[in-house]
């Protein structure tokens, strides 16, 4: 149901940052986006939306 979706996305990005922690990665969510600016670079339907974005990467060495 739509009243569960951002609490169930929510629940995925924290999954993902648990396992990329674990695996040594960076995970960063973010926090606020524009969502049509997003649908119109990722070529995703005006009937769909994103709802929930992180960055996932190799964190930087130290010097």
């Amino acid at each position: 149901a739509y009243r569960y979706l951002h609490m169930d996305a929510g629940h995925l990005g924290q999954r993902l940052n648990l396992a990329a922690i674990y695996l040594g990665l960076g995970v960063s969510g973010i926090g606020g986006f524009f969502d049509d600016q997003v649908n119109d670079v990722l070529g995703i339907p005006v009937d769909e939306a994103v709802v929930y974005i992180t960055t996932l990467g190799r964190p930087r060495t130290r010097l």
